[in-house]
């Protein structure tokens, strides 16, 4: 049987590209966790940190209360720990996308260089991909538990239409 991804006839070419499928959304997921937990971590800390200046006063040049990156930094550690569970992978993704943004567009109106704006729009492209990776199959089971297959079950099933007899 040909995967759904899969444009070949051929079956063993479709576990290859499930696999392959699998494996990289593994390294997102984790890429995506460790980069967030450093950045929520740095939102915490009160002195320089190995990004720059303290992030209290890169709030306050962006035009944001010094306070404010508490409540970023709680919102990036919150949907990296989501991203570990199947169940919560969705939201913490989804909530990644709306952080992001929010910086992306920061980014964008203070001007900042393009070696500092970089990294907002490559994580809100990212997240938007894990997002779309890890939707609900169908809405009305949003946050019951997923089906899963893959890898760490890390992908939902695909419901597969039944085939009907031609008459």
């Amino acid at each position: 049987m040909a995967s759904v991804f899969c444009m070949t006839s051929t079956p063993a070419a479709a576990p290859s590209v499930a696999r392959w499928r699998d494996w990289l959304l593994v390294a997102l997921i984790v890429w995506l966790v460790v980069s967030f937990t450093a950045g929520a971590v740095t939102k915490f800390m009160p002195g320089e940190t190995f990004f720059g200046p303290p992030y209290s006063v890169k709030f306050e040049n962006w035009g944001y209360p010094p306070w404010f990156r508490f409540p970023v930094g709680i919102g990036e550690l919150a949907a990296a720990v989501a991203l570990l569970f199947p169940r919560l992978r969705f939201l913490g993704a989804s909530l990644l996308m709306m952080i992001t943004a929010g910086g992306f567009v920061t980014h964008l109106a203070s001007q900042d260089p393009f070696v500092e704006s970089v990294s907002a729009p490559l994580h809100l492209v990212l997240a938007t991909i894990l997002a779309i990776a890890t939707r609900p199959v169908d809405w009305r089971e949003f946050g019951t538990f997923p089906r899963t297959t893959g890898a760490f079950g890390l992908l939902r099933r695909r419901r597969i239409a039944p085939v009907l007899p031609v008459k």
